[in-house]
């Protein structure tokens, strides 16, 4: 029997728009980006004021505070027994991130070439590998919080914290693109975490259907991208930042009809925060393009920007569908 996997992956480079590549040396990117008004085609609304409330995840028992009604992802390791729930927004420059981390019920893989169980070595391994991926320097300090540890890692601006609660087969892990000294929102999030019967809130339940971008956004120098024009070229030092990207589901006639390949998108993302225009570079049959289409608007992103000045950029995006 053949298996179904998917692989996802995105093109790094910039469209036609961009002139150069990202360089070291904070030499940024040199992006066209063009004054003038963009016109979406989108069957729901993709922005959002900025309002925090309390949402619920009723099924973990547990809720916090978001500014906007996230983007959800679920998925699971089956080769190591690992479950995970992923929750972003994005809101007034800043991308706010929770994931629930918990033993799987499911069993491991026979077909696995690697295999490990969830157990007490888990958070600690899941740490080292995030130190190890960290380019330059970092601060990490620990805390108790709520009689469990949590480890604190800021890498420039971003923060990451990852709160263990083995006892109970879970960890936590919050992660911000920003520290907001003026507004301590990024401390609030982090500390608003309730865990039991009494975590009432809106309730999540599978998330937002589009990433949710803001409705005003009076950074915008250069709100949208429609020509080129050698005037426009400016210089980008913060590149965009993807902070959750949902992956597109085979459909059930794809899977019958063994339906392989690769969707190219051309994808605006905007000044604002919210996905704008997608076009179709190249798809596929049997309703695959149609998901990559629908995963593409659920991406939460921090946009790029200069000198505090947010701009709209253009990238391919691709997603890759292969049984095998």
């Amino acid at each position: 029997m053949k298996r179904l996997f998917l692989i996802f992956a995105i093109n790094v480079s910039f469209f036609a728009i961009t002139l150069g590549q990202e360089q070291g040396g904070g030499t940024g990117i040199v992006t066209k980006v063009v004054k003038g008004v963009y016109n979406d085609v989108v069957d729901v609304p993709n922005t959002a004021p900025t309002k925090w409330d309390r949402y619920t995840i009723k099924e973990k028992k547990l809720s916090l505070l978001f500014p906007k009604l996230p983007v959800r992802v679920d998925s699971s390791d089956n080769c190591l027994n690992i479950d995970t729930s992923s929750f972003a927004a994005y809101a007034d420059g800043i991308a706010y991130y929770f994931a629930f981390v918990s033993k799987s019920d499911s069993k491991i893989s026979k077909s696995c070439d690697f295999k490990k169980e969830f157990d007490a070595t888990t958070f600690e391994t899941s740490l080292n590998e995030f130190r190890a991926a960290i380019k330059g320097e970092f601060t990490e300090t620990k805390v108790n919080f709520g009689g469990n540890e949590m480890v604190h890692f800021v890498v420039g601006q971003r923060n990451t914290w990852f709160l263990n609660d083995f006892r109970n087969t879970i960890w936590y892990e919050f992660r911000t693109s920003e520290s907001d000294q003026t507004t301590n929102h990024v401390n609030a999030f982090v500390e608003s975490l309730v865990v039991g019967n009494k975590s009432n809130g809106v309730e999540i339940q599978r998330g937002s259907t589009v990433s949710l971008g803001d409705e005003v956004d009076s950074n915008a120098k250069f709100p949208d991208v429609t020509t080129t024009k050698d005037k426009d070229v400016v210089k980008i030092e913060k590149p965009l930042s993807i902070w959750l990207q949902p992956k597109p589901p085979y459909t059930d006639v794809a899977r019958k009809a063994q339906t392989n390949g690769v969707v190219r998108l051309k994808v605006v993302f905007k000044a604002n925060g919210s996905i704008g225009s997608i076009s179709v570079v190249s798809g596929l049959e049997n309703g695959l393009t149609e998901q990559a289409i629908s995963a593409s608007r659920r991406i939460v992103f921090v946009p790029a920007s200069t000198n505090g000045v947010r701009h709209s950029v253009v990238k391919i995006i691709e997603y890759r569908f292969i049984i095998y």
